[in-house]
């Protein structure tokens, strides 16, 4: 086994959608018209669900008045980044480690549909 290593940035254009609206008690729930265009948003990684929400302007600026109180849905939500990527021939390795610099709270991460421990 080799103990070389590779690295591989996964920055750049991601697609964001809206999974589930998790809490039903949610007191703000989004309009289902904002629901329809949650799909497949491009979006920035490294960032963040409201960034990527406001520059396509499905939100507005959350700190002009009191518009982050409107919008307290968006965490009351699970949202999914997708991207698809290639590596290299990773045979020679016996160890393959998945770094992920900002991710926030509470977060799964899954690889070819598969969850990761």
């Amino acid at each position: 086994m080799s103990t070389k290593g590779i690295k591989q940035s996964l920055n750049g254009t991601w697609n964001l959608n809206l999974l589930t609206i998790r809490d039903e008690k949610c007191e703000d729930r989004p309009t289902s018209s904002i629901i329809k265009t949650i799909k497949d948003i491009p979006s920035t990684v490294p960032g963040e669900v409201h960034m990527d929400l406001f520059k396509h302007k499905l939100i507005p600026d959350l700190y002009i008045g009191e518009k982050e109180l409107e919008y307290r849905w968006i965490a009351c939500c699970d949202w999914v980044y997708t991207r698809p990527f290639q590596i290299d021939d990773i045979s020679d390795f016996n160890k393959i480690e998945l770094v992920c610099d900002g991710i926030d709270t509470i977060a799964d991460i899954f690889i070819n549909q598969k969850k990761n421990q």
